[in-house]
């Protein structure tokens, strides 16, 4: 019955987007959002290939550099 998971702010890579893209249960979600994770246009792109919205903004290239957004969450 899960329609939407937020899984953004994380350090999801294209190999974490493989394995949750081969989940035969996320073809059931509307929306999927990963913004400022660690993926590339690669891991992007197969998690796109469910068919299901991806929102994918602002990625960070490594775990070094995840600094720069842990202050932009909103905590309200």
């Amino acid at each position: 019955r899960l329609q939407s998971l937020d899984l953004a702010y994380g350090l999801l890579t294209d190999e974490g987007a493989r394995q949750l893209a081969e989940c035969p249960d996320i073809k059931n979600l509307d929306v999927l959002d990963v913004s400022k994770n660690a993926l590339t246009q690669e891991g992007i792109d197969i998690l796109s290939s469910t068919g299901i919205m991806v929102i994918a903004e602002k990625q960070h290239q490594t775990e070094d550099d995840r600094e720069y957004f842990l202050g932009d969450v909103d905590w309200e």
